[in-house]
């Protein structure tokens, strides 16, 4: 959440979205909003019916973390770089 920054338009798309209940995953620094991702997607996770138990959460932050093995557009300064994810259900 301390690496995470956006602006008001992405605060007001979550808010539009996903409703009010989104305000507690974010935080104001300064002008910026910090949303904790990690915790919404847990919440949203669980609301579809994902059992607690069956959800891990690496608590990797591709900012401070290796980065030979994770890009960071911040951590870059902008670089535009690709991330890729797998998900899979067993």
């Amino acid at each position: 959440q301390d690496c995470f920054e956006c602006d008001k338009d992405v605060y007001d798309a979550f808010i539009g979205h996903f409703g009010a209940e989104m305000e507690q995953y974010f935080i104001m620094k300064g002008v910026k909003y910090h949303p904790d991702i990690t915790a919404i997607t847990v919440h949203r996770l669980k609301m579809h019916g994902v059992k607690a138990g069956n959800i891990d959460v690496s608590g990797i932050c591709t900012m401070h973390d290796d980065p030979e093995l994770y890009w960071s557009h911040r951590r870059t300064k902008g670089n535009r770089g690709v991330h890729g994810a797998f998900i899979t259900l067993k």
